[in-house]
């Protein structure tokens, strides 16, 4: 096995062993739906759980209900992940930002986890 496959492999584990936080997460996000900029619900629930495992999180990043999560060092290379978590007037989450936030969440446990694995072994993480 490649060590890109070893690392695909631990973070597909580690975002195995969260699904159901992942899916309570953006169920939770499904019943309280908010519009765009007033989603304070969802933002807390989403940075919470991102503190719980590790990041360091930056509430009110740029706007009120920004914010942003950083895991490991300012060197390169950056991955960034977007959550979409707000909700449209009248119909909520039809958009699917609950899902959004979901997988997003699920992304940057699994980078963490590769990251964590990449730094124990002694390897470097690059981009094609």
């Amino acid at each position: 096995m490649s060590s890109m496959d070893h690392l695909k492999d631990i973070a597909c584990e580690a975002i195995d062993k969260t699904a159901e936080d992942l899916s309570g997460i953006s169920r939770e996000i499904w019943s309280n739906p908010e519009e765009g900029f007033q989603d304070y619900h969802a933002q807390n629930i989403l940075t919470d759980y991102l503190e719980k495992k590790g990041f360091p999180v930056e509430r009110q990043y740029v706007i009120d209900t920004g914010f942003r999560a950083i895991y490991g060092s300012h060197s390169k290379p950056n991955i960034s992940i977007l959550c979409e978590y707000d909700s449209l007037p009248d119909i909520g989450h039809a958009c699917g930002h609950n899902l959004i936030s979901e997988v997003g969440i699920g992304a940057a446990l699994g980078i963490k986890a590769a990251i964590d694995e990449a730094r124990d072994a002694g390897r470097q993480l690059g981009t094609v």
